[in-house]
């Protein structure tokens, strides 16, 4: 019986810890416009897993999954991502905590398509980005700059601490 238990339990145990892999990034074609739109159930995959783990977690995988997620955004016709957008420079050179906006930002796009305003894109990935900031299991190490901009977000003045 004893074994019987153990047995369940490692089972259960192993399939909680692999249930928030992301799908295999790696060698996806991204070529051509269609490419790009297959890839978005994936973009949305890989997201979702970053959103839901802290910064300091599986690194291997978040940089393949990063590498991906750039790869997309810079590619897809219906992603108008603005490398001078305003809030990068509160996020300095922290790579996990770009790809994490850029997370948000994939998000928004790929699940509001008839926004096509930067500033409201930027806006509301913005806000989601806060959300994850704020959340301390996230183990995110908040600048004074990202202090700020949560400060911002409270008071409802993102929009205009951000200049959109």
């Amino acid at each position: 019986m004893k074994k019987l238990f153990f047995t369940l339990l490692a089972v259960i145990a192993g399939q909680i810890a692999f249930s928030q892999n992301i799908p295999p990034v790696e060698g996806v074609r991204m070529e051509t416009a269609q490419d790009y739109r297959n890839a978005d159930s994936a973009v949305v995959q890989v997201s979702r897993y970053f959103l839901s783990i802290p910064i300091d977690q599986d690194n291997n995988t978040r940089l393949k999954a990063g590498v991906f997620l750039t790869r997309w955004m810079y590619g897809s016709p219906d992603c108008n991502f603005d490398p001078g957008q305003k809030m990068l420079k509160y996020i300095n050179s922290d790579v996990d905590l770009l790809t994490v906006y850029y997370c948000c930002f994939s998000l928004f796009t790929i699940h509001y398509p008839s926004v096509k305003d930067p500033k409201t894109v930027e806006l509301n990935a913005a806000k989601q980005f806060v959300a994850y900031l704020n959340k301390p299991s996230n183990h995110v190490t908040l600048t004074r700059q990202l202090k700020k901009m949560v400060d911002a977000d409270e008071k409802g003045e993102l929009k205009s601490f951000l200049k959109l």
